[in-house]
């Protein structure tokens, strides 16, 4: 989805929420994110199994936090617009969309405070013995695929390729607003349905490649695993809104990697910006 002009999104936000940019927001979610983070480092140097552990909860937090938005996409919408008026997204922005970004960022985040790599010491030296954070990865190997990954998440970012998709409707404005949103079905998305989740996933398994250790590959499983989650029940409700149309899309399109047949035009695509 995304909105129906060429604005930029961040400009389209701030019609509905002027202070989306402000000290106090970015504030919120500078202070939330770094405090999720120091607790994590914090239970990270207890015992080797706690970085597991916490990586487990992270991404439940992320798929609670991410799921509960389209699962009650209609309930929510209904209510802040009723109750708030034209304040209904600013204040579902601090309700729903600050709490998505600490557990988030905090996946990402496990990924890199377990690296052990062969031009890096690790962050938790105490666990240099455990099979699972050793550096057993060859770096001729891991190093090539893993810039290759995060590679493909930066450019899959790019306006001729990402299909329109924008900071608008990566910050939920859909949900309150759903009549200035739109079916994206162009760019990256001819060939996968989440191409914004598959940035992430690629990105997370770059990171993991770049640590060269098993706990790292664990986590970005993880991350695939919740990330495939959320992406089925952000179906289910586009397909709530869209029909028949969207239900057949879901099911001739993969979610994360295109088909092999439609491989060389995706990768085409990716780098070079063109269509076959």
């Amino acid at each position: 989805m995304s909105t129906t002009n060429n604005r930029p999104g961040i400009t389209i936000l701030r019609e509905y929420m002027p202070e989306i940019t402000n000290v106090k927001t970015l504030s919120l979610i500078g202070i939330s994110t770094g405090i999720a983070l120091l607790i994590a480092h914090f239970l990270n140097t207890i015992d080797w199994w706690v970085p597991l552990l916490v990586a487990i909860i992270a991404n439940l937090a992320s798929f609670w936090t991410m799921a509960r938005i389209s699962l009650n996409a209609e309930k929510i919408r209904i209510t802040y617009r009723k109750k708030y008026t034209t304040r209904a997204y600013a204040k579902f922005f601090y309700h729903y969309v600050i709490p998505v970004i600490p557990p988030n960022m905090l996946v990402i985040f496990q990924i890199i405070m377990v690296e052990n790599n062969t031009f890096f010491k690790m962050i938790y030296p105490s666990y240099a013995s455990n099979i699972l954070y050793q550096a057993i990865i060859p770096w001729q190997l891991a190093v090539p695929l893993g810039i290759f990954l995060i590679g493909l998440y930066a450019l899959m970012s790019r306006d001729p390729v990402n299909g329109g998709f924008a900071i608008d409707t990566e910050l939920f404005l859909y949900i309150i607003y759903p009549e200035k949103a739109r079916k994206l079905q162009r760019g990256v998305y001819e060939y996968i349905r989440h191409p914004h989740y598959a940035e992430g996933v690629y990105m997370c398994f770059g990171f993991a490649l770049l640590s060269q250790n098993i706990i790292a590959l664990i986590f970005a499983s993880l991350f695939l695993i919740s990330y495939y989650g959320i992406a089925r029940v952000e179906d289910q409700e586009l397909i709530r809104r869209y029909g028949a149309s969207f239900e057949k899309y879901v099911k001739t399109h993969p979610c994360f990697i295109p088909k092999r047949k439609d491989l060389q035009s995706f990768i085409k695509l990716i780098f070079l910006g063109e269509i076959e």
